[in-house]
């Protein structure tokens, strides 16, 4: 027992050494605040369709296609929806899927439910500041009203075995990888317009500086509320107006 504690504490020091320093959440929220987190530290890229898993979440996988280059890793659009009619917007909170087999057969898991609350408001704030400066976020159901529905997929929590250690190699050692199911729904119906499914890899921070725990993760979340974003303003000709206005300057 004594040989395991220590191997594990040697362990944690050489990592601690070896590899870029954990930035706390007050930090972190400085950081993100000024940017610093967002635009320098933290990337991220599109995970190869192989390692795209479907989590349960989205009632109908079957429609789902490869969106292709800079769209989602799958992705489906009601050919006949008239998405220009939409300019108010339900963002819901997003669920939590973990991963299946994160924990082995009688081994229990630890979850931090501060964590998860943490990521889940994240990514609805993100969605909610992407869009509100040009279009409405709203509580109640109507017509012209779509909701959309998110859930962050893939959360693999640490195990109860040497958690020290794995927590660790958590922060310092993966890259970190984002995943994300989403779909808009018409309030108003109830019928489905849009799903996607994709996943996010981030790339490897240099050993000399520090990044949040979360970092690759919040990263992914704002690239997705950014397509968001660009999605709504091509649906209502917001982009092509901007282009056409640029071209004539």
């Amino acid at each position: 027992m004594k040989f395991t504690l220590s191997t594990n504490l040697i362990m944690v020091v050489l990592l601690m050494m070896a590899y870029p320093v954990y930035v706390s959440a007050e930090e972190e929220s400085e950081k993100d605040s000024s940017g610093l987190v967002s635009d320098v530290m933290a990337d991220n890229k599109p995970a190869d369709l192989d390692e795209i898993s479907f989590s349960g979440f989205l009632e109908d996988y079957s429609q789902l296609k490869p969106g292709g280059n800079g769209k989602a890793a799958y992705l489906w659009l009601k050919s006949d929806a008239q998405f220009g009619n939409y300019k108010r917007f339900i963002i819901d909170q997003p669920l939590i899927y973990l991963k299946p087999g994160s924990a082995s057969e009688g081994e229990t898991v630890a979850i931090n439910a501060d964590d998860m609350k943490e990521l889940a408001d994240y990514l609805r704030n993100a969605l909610i500041q992407s869009i509100d400066e040009q279009y409405e976020v709203v509580n109640e159901p109507g017509p012209g009203v779509l909701r959309v529905r998110t859930a962050i997929t893939d959360v693999d929590p640490v195990s109860s075995g040497n958690a020290a250690v794995k927590l660790l190699l958590s922060i310092n050692l993966d890259v970190g990888a984002a995943a994300l199911e989403g779909e808009l729904v018409d309030t108003s119906t109830g019928e489905r317009l849009a799903a996607m499914v994709d996943r996010r890899v981030g790339t490897r921070v240099g050993p000399t500086g520090g990044y949040t725990r979360w970092s690759h993760t919040k990263a992914a979340f704002r690239t997705w509320a950014s397509r968001f974003r660009n999605r709504l303003d091509e649906w209502h000709g917001i982009k092509q107006a901007k282009q056409e206005k640029q071209e004539s300057n």
